[in-house]
């Protein structure tokens, strides 16, 4: 049997296994409820579409301490609740998993503030909208 034959059949092969596992449902093990499933053990929930948007800006961080400038009184008065906003924004940049004890730290850092801090950020980390995208996911958790 020529190569071109055998490809063409097992591409028609594929396609109508897809065609038809979908159609009667046996496909189901895809998607996102599929993906909720399968990680909600680990605490990992599916982006929306912004997110990764939200991600790459927080990837700019070049962990300058700049956006750090008021934090002795919020150390001072929650200790190891508030580990510092650099820290805040590199972890939540980059393990979405541990949402739950980053929202609580975020939540201690008032809205205004954030602002104030990410003016601050030469890089221009979206850090209001990270803590949203924290908060988002550990609410979801």
């Amino acid at each position: 049997m020529p190569a071109l034959v055998k490809a063409y059949i097992l591409l028609a092969f594929a396609f109508l296994k897809t065609v038809f596992t979908r159609w009667f449902g046996i496909g189901k093990r895809y998607g996102l409820p599929a993906f909720n499933r399968n990680y909600a053990s680990d605490h990992l929930s599916a982006m929306r579409p912004d997110d990764a948007e939200v991600l790459l800006g927080a990837a700019r961080c070049i962990a300058c301490r700049r956006c750090e400038s008021g934090d002795d009184a919020l150390r001072s008065a929650h200790g190891d609740a508030y580990p510092g906003m650099m820290t805040l924004v590199l972890s939540s940049a980059r393990d979405t998993t541990a949402a739950n004890s980053a929202a609580r730290a975020w939540a201690l850092v008032p809205s205004l503030e954030l602002a104030r801090r990410e003016t601050l950020c030469p890089e221009g980390v979206p850090i209001r909208k990270l803590a949203a995208l924290v908060v988002h996911h550990a609410q979801q958790a």
